[in-house]
């Protein structure tokens, strides 16, 4: 049996209640409210040019996370729907324009609208 791992102490409500002047941009000395922050640091991923999208899977059974770089939206959505119709993960897809959270519980939903779109 594997050892439980060790609680790491999530701080956000510290990051949260930081005054505004401390969160400063370091070319130009403009201040940041926390919300243009998050927005700018969280909101602002990047994905390298030769990586299309990435899909973060955690098994729901195992708790084990798995993560995977493609180049082509087509192995996109085909890990996506093999691993949705098996219904024993859930996935984080990233592309560069969104990032979207699947559970198998939508893939009756999908499977739905994609079959009545193409008819």
């Amino acid at each position: 049996m594997m050892p439980k791992k060790p609680y790491l102490p999530n701080n956000w409500r510290a990051l949260k209640e930081t005054p505004d002047e401390y969160f400063r941009d370091p070319a130009s000395n403009k201040t940041f409210t926390f919300e243009e922050f998050m927005d700018w640091k969280i909101a602002g991923w990047e994905i390298p040019s030769s990586v299309h999208g990435i899909i973060r899977e955690r098994n729901l059974t195992t708790g084990k996370v798995s993560e995977q770089y493609y180049k082509r939206a087509s192995s996109i959505n085909e890990r996506l729907k093999q691993g949705l119709q098996k219904g024993e993960s859930e996935f984080v897809v990233c592309l560069d324009d969104a990032i979207v959270k699947l559970i198998p519980e939508d893939y009756e939903d999908y499977k739905a609208h994609y079959e009545e779109v193409n008819e």
